[in-house]
């Protein structure tokens, strides 16, 4: 069976909310939410140091880890980074284990803390990094990544994910609610956290389901 994907052995605390909206958004879109953004001539224009261009971010119901995949596609001006996560809810998603913060930019209070894959198939020595994410509401996310996280340049994850730096104008990012149909790429193409680190044969595994038809 492969590693199974443990956040509270991740060095962060296990301080798991009672509720849950996390599992109540998701299980009110058939488990699938899909967010967006891109940012204009007129914002990059005041901020010339953010090198991202477009993020998108697709959270999934992933019964095979006990929790959540959240999948995220950045398009920058030095190319694209795929990051693949597993998440949870979390009382305190930026507080390592000794109750000190490990994202200095979070300071909003229960949120999702996710852990980001080295590599497709869960085997490889590197950790990926952790990272955090506010849901203010079902329609709209802040994430807070740290200063360098695992990530793929490409769809194509069969080599181990590269380690890259995130400046300080690339580390919070808001993005809203779109239309699912604009997440089944990355639904497709990006493995879940359930491929990497969940049970290794079929029938072993909840089925995860498929990405809906939604216009």
């Amino acid at each position: 069976m492969k590693r199974l994907l443990a956040l509270g052995l991740l060095g962060l605390a296990a301080t798991t909310a009672a509720a849950d909206p996390l599992t109540d958004l998701l299980a009110a879109n058939r488990g699938f939410a899909c967010y967006d953004r891109v940012y204009d001539a007129a914002h990059l224009a005041k901020n010339p140091n953010q090198r991202t261009r477009t993020i998108r971010l697709l959270l999934t119901d992933d019964p095979a880890i006990g929790g959540t995949t959240m999948r995220v596609s950045i398009r920058g001006r030095d190319g694209d980074r795929h990051i693949v996560a597993g998440c949870e809810w979390n009382e305190a998603p930026h507080l390592d284990v000794l109750g000190k913060p490990y994202i200095d930019t979070y300071k909003a209070g229960a949120g999702l803390v996710c852990h980001a894959a080295a590599s497709s198939d869960g085997a490889s020595a590197e950790e990926g990094g952790d990272f955090v994410a506010e849901l203010r509401s079902a329609d709209r996310i802040v994430l807070h990544l740290p200063d360098g996280i695992a990530a793929w340049p490409s769809y194509d994850t069969r080599p181990e994910a590269g380690f890259f730096d995130f400046g300080v104008d690339d580390r919070v990012f808001r993005v809203d609610r779109t239309a699912d149909r604009l997440c089944a790429e990355m639904a497709e193409r990006l493995p879940s956290a359930g491929d990497i680190w969940g049970p290794a044969t079929d029938d072993e595994a909840p089925a995860v389901p498929a990405m809906p038809a939604r216009p």
